[in-house]
């Protein structure tokens, strides 16, 4: 019993150190110059005119990333790496150069006089919002997997 009682609390320290450890770096304002180099060419090829409000470093067990918040509002992720996972700008369109060109296409044949206001990239799918709310889901291939909770395909060309 004694010998259980000794591992569990060995065990106990252990997440506790390494919860320590995690936490002293998670969520902490960091300076333009402590971003990746991809991050910084990318805000300034897309967001040169904007003036940053914070930069928001956010390490956790298994992801670490950067989440830039401009002072309009509009907000950047950026992996660790510095490229770049997010752009919500609110009311206004992302930045055209940033929209797949299949993307682009699809939004300018269906809905016309929508912009894109938010996108986010993952692995294996795109995601969009568009300035009526709608969220278009986009496979890795640029094809359309749902739009806002509704299975693409068969009721893709009715909106």
């Amino acid at each position: 019993m004694r010998r259980i009682t000794m591992l569990l609390a060995a065990l106990l320290f252990g997440i506790m150190a390494t919860t320590a450890a995690c936490v002293s770096d998670h969520d902490r304002l960091v300076d333009f110059d402590k971003l990746p180099a991809k991050a910084k060419s990318f805000i300034k090829q897309n967001f040169a005119n904007e003036k940053i409000a914070h930069i928001l470093y956010d390490s956790e067990l298994t992801d670490r990333d950067y989440k830039v918040r401009f002072e309009n509002g509009t907000e950047v992720e950026f992996n660790n790496d510095g490229k770049w996972t997010k752009v919500d700008c609110q009311r206004m369109a992302v930045p055209a150069a940033i929209v797949p060109t299949e993307i682009a296409s699809y939004v300018e044949r269906n809905f016309a006089d929508k912009q894109i206001v938010e996108i986010s990239c993952d692995w294996n799918e795109w995601e969009v919002q568009l300035s009526n709310g709608l969220e278009l889901q986009f496979n890795s291939k640029f094809k359309l997997r749902e739009i806002d909770g509704v299975y693409g395909g068969e009721l893709a060309g009715h909106y």
